[in-house]
């Protein structure tokens, strides 16, 4: 079965938690703090091949998380780091945000790699925080969770020639006779239900792969028919084969459904319909005559224009060397028809962003803040007298004043709910 749509759930691993534990020894009195950090969880990394072509294994399994870090120990002993969970998608998938439809990456070479949910960092063992102010630690860090996001797959197949064309216009038995692929043929329309890639052989020096879609109708651009859902595919290949059957008696006619897929292809995409073409007319199983053959090329204007039969296999040799040329020129001289590498880029974030609800409430946000809070052990008095310094520390008790806070004000710092006091005390809950 066919899919080439897919909704999943990551996460990543999240760290290993810090040990708080003091070494314990005989003739060693007050050993002091020797708690190991936990280690970092695992991520979920994509990789890209081609051994798949659909996301069929991603329709029912949905939910993919990595290797929690290990916790900390004794001795100094750091948990080991999650194992990383590779995700192997079809070359070719594009990678968006679910919620925010915001693409994340194009996995469009083999072997490509990224990951898609960072695990979370192994929290600090006690013996990380012991110093001259602080020899004896009690507390250590919480790891930090793992990264989680709703992801959405899209399939889009690297093919070097989209076979386009109405129903019934002979695309599948053109693309069995050319290559290995061994499409359902039959004597009505939309016998082809989803995309069949085809490797096509000239000579032991080149080859082409040929995708095969479903018949479009007019109006396919606006959802009729079944090929609206495979334009798509087509977006990344480096030639347009128009397929169309000239079996009527009647010229017209053919170039009426010549000039409806252009129309439809231009409706789905302005990319799509500036590709090169190539036009074929099909079926021809017996003498055209060369006045008709004339007619019709100059209709056509500047566009290569071939005369088979997929039957029989005439002109088909032809046809595929100029497939092979147009290609070759377009790959060398557009580059941007492969997929455009997508680069990560760090900006600069506040450390902290402090907002003031309608009801007064003030909320301090900030990826650094929200870290330091999900790693802290609130259970324990010694690490919460630790963020209270941090925070002071960072500026943000004097920003919230400066902002208006008052006495009796709530305040949530990255999750953490205090009541405002005076004298720059708080009391803190979670």
């Amino acid at each position: 079965m066919f899919i080439d749509t897919a909704s999943i759930m990551v996460k990543g691993g999240d760290g290993g938690r810090g040990a708080a534990t003091f070494r314990r020894e005989k003739y060693v009195p007050k050993g002091g703090p020797d708690g190991g950090n936990g280690g970092a969880g695992g991520s979920v990394i994509l990789e890209a091949t081609t051994h798949d072509n659909t996301l069929l294994r991603y329709k029912y399994n949905r939910h993919f998380r990595a290797e929690n870090g290990v916790n900390g120990a004794k001795r100094n002993c750091h948990g080991r780091r999650g194992e990383d969970l590779v995700i192997r998608v079809p070359i070719g998938t594009v990678v968006k945000d679910s919620a925010t439809g915001k693409v994340i990456v194009d996995m469009a070479e083999d072997g490509a790699r990224f990951a898609v949910a960072s695990g979370g960092r192994g929290g600090h063992g006690n013996l990380h925080f012991k110093c001259s102010s602080r020899p004896v630690p009690t507390f250590a860090e919480i790891g930090e969770p793992g990264e989680e996001k709703n992801i959405f797959l899209e399939l889009k197949l690297m093919a070097d020639v989209g076979l386009v064309g109405f129903p019934n216009a002979g695309k599948s038995t053109f693309l069995g006779r050319v290559s290995n692929a061994r499409p359902k043929v039959a004597d009505y329309p939309f016998t082809t239900v989803s995309p069949i890639l085809g490797a096509v052989s000239l000579d032991m020096d080149r080859a082409l792969v040929v995708a095969d879609l479903p018949g479009l109708i007019e109006g396919a651009a606006e959802g009729l028919g079944l090929g609206h859902q495979f334009l798509k595919h087509v977006e990344r290949t480096g030639v347009v084969l128009h397929l169309i059957d000239i079996e009527e008696v009647d010229l017209e006619k053919p170039l009426e459904r010549y000039m409806a897929i252009r129309q439809e292809l231009s409706r789905y995409s302005e990319k799509l319909a500036s590709k090169p073409e190539v036009v074929a007319f099909n079926k021809l199983e017996y003498e055209l005559g060369e006045e008709m053959e004339q007619m019709l090329r100059l209709a056509l204007g500047d566009r290569e224009v071939h005369f088979i039969s997929g039957l029989s296999g005439k002109g088909v040799p032809e046809l595929l060397e100029t497939l092979w040329r147009t290609c070759r020129d377009y790959r060398e001289n557009c580059p941007d028809g492969a997929a455009e590498p997508v680069v990560k880029r760090f900006t600069y974030e506040p450390p902290y962003i402090i907002t003031r609800d309608d009801d007064g409430s003030y909320y301090v946000t900030g990826s650094a803040i929200e870290r330091l809070a999900k790693m802290t052990d609130f259970t324990n008095i010694e690490a919460t007298m630790r963020f209270d310094r941090i925070i002071k520390r960072l500026g943000i008790l004097a920003a919230l004043r400066k902002k208006g806070v008052q006495v009796g004000d709530w305040v949530s710092i990255a999750g953490v709910d205090l009541t405002w006091q005076d004298g720059m005390e708080s009391e803190y809950g979670r």
